[in-house]
């Protein structure tokens, strides 16, 4: 004979209660048929979905109260049953990026660009309606941006006591040139993905001025001079494209379109 063990979370806390065996530790519940099957023959298949649901409730609310590291474990939880979530597989990367040091901002900022194009393959893949699909493309922009601001608005804030510290200011770059990408990276996932859709490009240029937003301010925070590379020369010609009354910090000209597209793939 085997012992009690929750299925779910693995917990042999178990307590028979009102006819039915109830894990102590997760709440999943196993009628009397069900915990003899797991002690004398093994698994059994159970019905989760309302153990699933329940933590999809607990998720959303310690997010909306402010309690990331609770939320990103609950997301965590989901993801071992349901691998193809776009909500847990982005707010248990997010939700414990946030909860990082301000030391750690470059490692959070690079977590959040690496899980994005993941996100967006699993949203396509499981796409739901015109209207729902609006909602959500709204939700993941406005959330990434979120973060963008905490993170950069920290290390500035941060950097800021650090005067004449070379290695804090090098430090400071690394740091807005992490969130710069992270940011910049939502809106070309954005556009890439959804090009016919014209909600889908807006919050993509919205993402991308915002990008070239912290990419002037971090130089001018250490009274550097503007540095007009690459990454700034093209996205403030693909943010002119679909606003050309767009006014930048930035001065550029000579963009290779068709050589970008051709790099891009």
């Amino acid at each position: 004979m085997k012992p009690l063990v929750c299925e779910m979370c693995g917990s042999a806390d178990l307590v028979k209660t009102d006819g039915v065996f109830q894990c102590q530790h997760c709440g999943t519940k196993y009628s009397v048929e069900e915990a003899k099957k797991m002690m004398f023959e093994g698994v059994v298949t159970i019905d989760n979905s309302e153990q699933i649901n329940n933590l999809y409730i607990l998720a959303r609310r310690a997010r909306d109260e402010g309690n990331s590291g609770k939320a990103a474990q609950y997301y965590e939880e989901i993801l071992k049953e349901y691998p193809n979530d776009w909500e847990a597989s982005l707010y248990s990367v997010t939700l414990s990026a946030i909860d990082m040091t301000v030391g750690e901002i470059t490692r959070a900022a690079n977590m959040v660009y690496e899980c994005l194009s993941t996100v967006f393959a699993i949203f396509v893949n499981n796409r739901p309606s015109e209207d729902e699909e609006e909602e959500i493309l709204s939700e993941i922009q406005a959330h990434i941006l979120d973060i963008g601001d905490m993170m950069y608005e920290s290390a500035k804030e941060n950097v800021g006591y650090f005067p004449k510290d070379f290695e804090m200011h090098q430090e400071f770059m690394y740091q807005a040139n992490a969130v710069t990408k992270m940011v910049l990276a939502i809106g070309d996932c954005l556009e890439y993905v959804f090009p016919e859709s014209g909600l889908a490009c807006a919050l993509a240029v919205d993402a991308w001025k915002m990008g070239m937003n912290i990419h002037y301010d971090a130089r001018k925070t250490l009274k550097l001079k503007p540095q007009k590379d690459d990454t700034v020369i093209e996205y403030v010609t693909r943010i002119s494209e679909y606003d050309p009354g767009y006014k930048s910090d930035y001065k550029v000209s000579g963009w290779d379109k068709k050589a970008f597209l051709k790099k891009r793939g």
